[in-house]
């Protein structure tokens, strides 16, 4: 038997807003808004974003910034979102 133990390391939602935040240059607040406003689920976002590619930060950085209602927000909210955009 395997003296070492495989250990596992729980994320907190608080931790992949800082991430996401990180990766994007993005204000934690701003991420932190955006995902309660929508209902996104933030694993899966920052698994999306990571590792960090220009294109894909683009897309969250315009979501996140741009008009209500923009095709790059409403392409993150279809992807990771629970809530319809009414």
């Amino acid at each position: 038997m395997s003296i070492l133990k495989q250990i596992e390391i729980k994320a907190t939602e608080s931790d992949f807003i800082d991430g996401i935040s990180s990766m994007t240059g993005t204000r934690v607040n701003a991420v932190s808004d955006f995902v309660k406003k929508y209902d996104i689920d933030i694993s899966k976002l920052f698994h999306f974003l990571n590792p960090p590619k220009m294109s894909k930060s683009k897309v969250f950085i315009n979501a996140l910034s741009g008009k209500n209602g923009n095709k790059d927000q409403k392409e993150i909210i279809k992807k990771f979102g629970k809530k319809k955009i009414s």
